[in-house]
């Protein structure tokens, strides 16, 4: 070859390498602007391009002063650490390395050990990826993709467990243990408007009959009926004095409350034989009815009470 078409084609391959070069550098300050201005859910993508177009690179992007700055803030933070908080930070600073040059594969492991010792698995993950990606042949690449294995193992069993608790503060169980829970130190008056008798089909009044409360605290259930200067003319007819509910009265009995039921044995009383009482909490807490069926001699007697909550 003549020596003119020799000096041609190496300067021509000289030119091209150099526009070459050249359109990469262009190309590599546009994804950087791009990068610094867009919002974190898109900036993934825009990091694999730049990686892309560094690995081609050659010589590589020079280091400005201020990604070392950075990195130093980071290695101190990390070499200093003392809680989660601090690895954290670490973490922030190899960040902000990363926005100025977003290629350094170095400083994505180093982000990630930062994240990762900060107990944040998936920003560490994505960090170790962008390593295998600005490094491809790293000696290491075998353990850190085991590194991302685990990580991921350990955000499964995270998500796991998480749904197993939500599954049991969703259950039967655990939603009547909280309304049984909300429950405690109320008290609910007997609503004598509601009272109805099968005997005569008579609504009694508070001027008719006295005060019955029904209190609950904890899982203990106290029944209270209030009568006071009780006095009987023709076995129909009583003077009251309303009380209103003490905490520190003797109840007339006591159960133990295990759901939205539960029975009180009420002292039978000449002519009553037998009385049989169920108790039904409505679903809000707000009402309490009482079903009472009372036997004597020759006769029986059904009648529903109904408890407002006080409180």
């Amino acid at each position: 070859m003549k020596p003119h078409k020799l000096f041609a084609l190496v300067f021509f391959s000289l030119l091209t390498h150099s526009l070459f070069g050249q359109n990469q550098r262009e190309q590599l300050q546009q994804l950087n602007s791009q990068l610094r201005n867009s919002p974190v859910f898109l900036q993934a993508a825009l990091r694999e391009k730049i990686i892309a177009v560094v690995l081609t690179m050659n010589p590589k992007p020079t280091i400005p002063d201020s990604v070392i700055l950075a990195e130093g803030g980071a290695e101190y933070a990390f070499k200093h650490a003392q809680n989660i908080s601090d690895f954290s930070d670490a973490a922030k600073q190899y960040e902000k390395a990363l926005l100025i040059a977003p290629w350094l594969a170095v400083d994505y492991f180093n982000c990630g050990v930062a994240h990762e010792k900060a107990g944040e698995n998936k920003e560490a993950i994505l960090n170790f990826n962008f390593y295998l990606m600005a490094s491809p042949g790293a000696n290491d690449a075998q353990d850190v993709k085991k590194r991302i294995g685990g990580l991921q193992y350990v955000m499964q069993k995270a998500v796991e467990e998480k749904e197993k608790a939500e599954k049991e503060a969703n259950s039967p169980e655990a939603k009547l243990d909280k309304f049984l829970t909300s429950l405690d130190g109320r008290v609910w008056k007997c609503d004598h408007s509601y009272v109805k008798n099968t005997v005569g089909g008579r609504e009694w009044t508070d001027s008719y009959v006295g005060h019955t409360y029904i209190a609950i605290k904890g899982y203990n259930i106290s029944y209270f009926s209030i009568y006071k200067d009780y006095q009987t003319d023709d076995g129909d007819r009583h003077q009251i004095q309303n009380v209103d509910y003490d905490p520190n009265m003797k109840p007339d009995w006591t159960a133990t409350l295990t759901g939205y039921q539960f029975n009180g044995d009420l002292t039978s009383h000449p002519p009553i034989t037998t009385e049989s009482n169920i108790f039904t909490i409505s679903t809000n807490g707000q009402s309490i009815n009482n079903e009472k069926i009372a036997t004597w001699d020759g006769g029986s007697q059904k009648s529903t009470v109904h408890f407002i909550r006080m409180n």
